[in-house]
């Protein structure tokens, strides 16, 4: 549904990123990392996992796809595009979730915020800040 809505592409993929990142206790990330290490050794497990996985790519490419296809911005692949950002979101959500403390929300949302406008090849102006340091 939140990548459904009637916006533009650019605000879809926003909102999905914002609504991905960890909050709280991160009880459902901490969920996925148990999953993730118990699909190791559970081949059901990992079919279940890796369907769930390529579900979220296809959704996250779909609409990179509409966005560049409507001159929202230039981007020449959006599966790929969708694959390195689910690689990148994956790996701070299981960082902040592990170390609680480490990157705090709101660099963390304004690193993922530039990944995804790096993606999609969003000019300087519309990209969030980017921050440098864990803490900014």
């Amino acid at each position: 549904r939140l990548l459904g809505r009637r916006t533009t592409a650019v605000r879809r993929l926003r909102a999905a990123v914002r609504w991905y990142a960890p909050t709280g206790q991160a009880k459902g990330w901490r969920l996925w990392i148990e999953g993730w290490a118990a699909s190791l050794r559970d081949p059901e497990l990992r079919r279940v996992a890796a369907s769930l996985d390529q579900e979220w790519k296809a959704a996250l490419t779909r609409v990179i796809a509409e966005g560049a296809a409507a001159g929202e911005f230039p981007c020449p692949d959006p599966a790929e595009a969708a694959w390195r950002l689910t690689a990148f979101l994956d790996g701070l959500a299981v960082q902040t979730t592990a170390y609680a403390g480490s990157l705090s929300r709101t660099a963390m949302l304004r690193w993922a915020d530039a990944a995804l406008a790096r993606e999609l090849g969003l000019p300087d102006g519309e990209r969030a800040g980017e921050g440098t340091g864990p803490g900014s």
